[in-house]
């Protein structure tokens, strides 16, 4: 029986390598807890004081570009986007607006947070690639005319395919 399970030698052997390997995996895991805790606390602090200026900020450019249609932008913590219209009580889902509506929101939520995270004595630059491709001719309007008032602060290069814009 003893032939059978195997040289005790080379058992405790290979009980000694497997817990030092339990060992190491279990600094491993706890490494990688003290990282997610720390990302989350992380993640909670942005959150709470990022979310609300965000908000804020791309709230306001979205009235630009809407012509002051809808003046407030509200992000879960996934940051889904809801839109709230002037005359409305209830904020609306990105999901059930217009393509062209849905665009607005994100480009007036790149612009806020670029406004946020890249500004200071000398702003990035901003490039935007077809950003306004979705938008009709009013919605273009307004956009390029928010862009134009921020390209007082910072440069901004938007890529077309269209000649509407140059226009």
């Amino acid at each position: 029986e003893v032939r059978a399970i195997g040289d005790p030698m080379v058992i405790r052997s290979r009980i000694g390598e497997l817990d030092a390997e339990i060992e190491r995996q279990n600094k491993v895991y706890d490494s990688l807890e003290m990282a997610r805790s720390a990302l989350s606390e992380v993640n909670t602090d942005l959150q709470t004081r990022f979310s609300p200026v965000i908000s804020r900020t791309a709230g306001e450019y979205m009235s630009a570009l809407t012509g002051g249609r809808y003046n407030e932008l509200t992000f879960d913590r996934a940051f889904n986007a809801m839109a709230k219209a002037n005359n409305e009580i209830v904020a609306r889902s990105i999901l059930t607006l217009s393509e062209g509506t849905a665009d607005q929101i994100y480009l007036a939520l790149r612009l806020a947070m670029s406004t946020l995270i890249l500004s200071g004595s000398e702003p990035a630059p901003l490039i935007l690639d077809d950003a306004l491709v979705n938008f009709d001719n009013t919605r273009m309007i307004h956009a390029l005319t928010l862009l134009r008032k921020l390209s007082e602060d910072r440069q901004i290069i938007l890529f077309t395919c269209h000649n509407r814009e140059m226009e």
